[in-house]
């Protein structure tokens, strides 16, 4: 029996740093600032930094730390990639008895271009993560777990319908992190799987553009609109530095940032998402759940890298608790 089996993609990373890389702001525009290279350019590299990526995998690191029996299904490549993927998940003792190789495929990579002064840009390519295919599935493991937490499967919303499925027959629960894939498949597609859901991880970019309304609209009226279609289950939905918003349906909670040094953001979705599952796993409490998704977050993003950082079982009782107010939705 298992805590909780992760389902989602394992990439290798590679982060370039240097106080080389530029930005500008297109003028008379609200895009983002953008990082600028000239054609033909040799840009000098600070730094370079190795590791192992990807929302299942993340994630799992984060369950096997806090203490939870976990299992990771994933597909890799016969590479440096995938085996990098599976040495990490083996050294904290996750069951890697599903991560499947692909002969045919490349493990999943990220290029992160990093900068202090201006952020980062991520380059991706899916590789074998995008291919996971229902033949890649444990399907009579995923009911021998308490939960699944499932982040992208590469826009496969009929496998993502049949793993939910599969998982409601034998009363497992449920939390949800999708990936870019699924959320372009429209709100549409997904309102019969976003209602069977116990959790609904995303954060405010993503909520804004499967709802279609403005990025800017007030966090309460996101995870309103998000409830109306997910209820009974939780809505949560992470605002970058200016905390995080959930929902119950009936309650509305919101919390800031625990603030602190930041040196690169990679994973700290993961690891929010992760932190506040195995926070209702551990209490059966939205308010300690987000006290600890917010806590490994603010932990990751020290590092470079997104399984470093991670918080441990024997940090737990240490955590700075953020205060979490609860209002009526």
């Amino acid at each position: 029996m298992y805590d909780i089996i992760t389902i989602g993609s394992a990439t290798r990373d590679v982060f370039l740093l240097s106080k080389s890389f530029r930005s500008y702001q297109p003028k008379k525009s609200a895009a983002a600032r953008s990082f600028c290279f000239a054609v033909g350019d040799k840009v000098e590299v600070d730094d370079i930094f190795f590791a192992t990526g990807g929302g299942g995998t993340n994630s799992a690191a984060t369950f096997a730390q806090l203490g939870l029996k976990c299992a990771c299904v994933s597909k890799i490549g016969n590479d440096p990639g995938g085996h990098a993927s599976l040495e990490d998940l083996t050294k904290l003792k996750i069951d890697t008895r599903y991560l499947v190789k692909s002969p045919s495929d490349h493990t999943a990579y990220s290029v992160i271009i990093s900068s202090p002064r201006t952020g980062r840009t991520v380059l991706v390519y899916r590789g074998a993560s995008k291919n996971l295919q229902a033949k890649d599935i444990p399907w009579d493991k995923l009911g021998q777990a308490r939960w699944l937490y499932i982040t992208s499967l590469g826009g496969n919303i009929s496998l993502l319908q049949r793993i939910i499925n599969t998982a409601r027959r034998s009363g497992v629960k449920i939390a949800l992190n999708p990936g870019s894939g699924e959320l372009k498949q429209g709100l549409t597609k997904l309102k019969p799987i976003l209602a069977q859901l116990d959790v609904l991880l995303l954060n405010k970019e993503e909520a804004s553009s499967l709802l279609k309304i403005e990025v800017g609209t007030e966090p309460k009226k996101i995870v309103q609109q998000l409830s109306a279609v997910t209820s009974p289950g939780i809505v949560v939905v992470t605002l970058g530095d200016k905390g995080v918003v959930a929902a119950t349906g009936q309650q509305f909670y919101r919390a800031d940032t625990l603030g602190g040094k930041i040196i690169e953001r990679s994973g700290a979705g993961d690891a929010f998402g992760s932190g506040f599952v195995t926070g209702l796993i551990r209490q059966d409490s939205i308010k300690y759940a987000i006290q600890l998704g917010s806590a490994n977050a603010s932990s990751v993003i020290k590092y470079l890298g997104a399984k470093n950082g991670l918080l441990t079982k024997s940090q737990l009782p240490k955590i700075k608790k953020l205060k979490v107010t609860s209002t009526k939705l």
